[in-house]
């Protein structure tokens, strides 16, 4: 349905939450709210199937792959392992396979 209105979604985690976006030509009101209440049915009834889960998991591994080429991230990664360990803002940033499964 995007695709096909000229548009795209996707997301991104965070420090406190994740957002997640979608765009389309929408000249009518009418492809407007389709495109609405498509993208929230993504969170009324979410569909975790088996293929679906594993893009998912690939594609977090592979952002945290590429974190972990980042300056920036890495000094990030540093602050938290020096803050206290009792607190949540201590903990494994982006995640990966392996904190995930």
């Amino acid at each position: 349905f995007l695709s096909s209105n000229g548009g795209s979604s996707n997301a991104y985690t965070d420090s406190e939450d994740t957002v997640y976006y979608f765009n389309m030509n929408a000249d009518e009101d009418k492809k407007l709210g389709e495109g609405l209440d498509r993208f929230a049915s993504f969170f009324i009834g979410p569909l975790f199937t088996e293929s679906a889960t594993g893009r998912e998991l690939n594609a977090i591994e592979s952002e945290n792959s590429k974190n972990l080429q980042s300056d920036i991230f890495r000094m990030y990664q540093i602050e938290k392992s020096r803050a206290n360990t009792e607190h949540p803002y201590s903990k494994f940033y982006t995640g990966n396979k392996e904190t995930l499964l």
